[in-house]
């Protein structure tokens, strides 16, 4: 990664926040999906390209985002999440995944990066809490409805090259 302003780690975490609001979590539709299942999201920016791709069952899910620079991957998360019972027997898979959609857009520059973020509405609650060691970091988030937790997702990742 080079040190130019366009591509400091500032410049190149907010096209990273921008990609995110912008594709899931903007509710987009996939740019890809395979006959496997695999879905996969994408946005791009000059020599910037955010993809996220994951798999999904009922109520569990596993993904990867990487950020590239110049065709070269310069930052990476994986991510493996599920709906618990509580959550498919309560408000339901798609009330959950909808919340959900909400919560990181409403914390978008804190969620999913070894931070802390918080986020309410009437009986849902979305929190994420992580550590940060260096240039790599990792956590949990989860979603509860009316106090009852009805999904988790575990994280980590971070910035492949300095």
């Amino acid at each position: 990664m080079t040190n130019t302003d366009e591509n400091s780690v500032e410049h190149l975490e907010a096209f990273l926040l921008r990609a995110r609001a912008q594709t899931w979590a903007g509710g987009a539709e996939p740019t890809r999906t395979t006959p496997r299942g695999e879905k996969q999201y994408e946005c791009s920016e000059g020599a910037l390209v955010y993809r996220d791709t994951f798999m999904t069952g009922d109520d569990s899910f596993f993904g990867q985002e990487t950020l590239y620079e110049s065709e070269q991957p310069i930052w990476n998360i994986l991510y493996a999440g599920q709906v618990h019972k509580a959550g498919v027997k309560g408000p339901g898979v798609k009330a959950v995944y909808a919340f959900l959609q909400r919560a990181v857009r409403a914390t978008i520059a804190d969620n999913r990066l070894g931070r802390e973020a918080n986020h309410t509405e009437g009986e849902w609650a979305y929190a994420d809490r992580g550590e940060i060691h260096g240039n790599k970091f990792w956590g949990s988030e989860w979603v509860s409805f009316g106090g009852k937790e009805v999904y988790r997702l575990k994280y980590g990742g971070g910035w492949i090259t300095e």
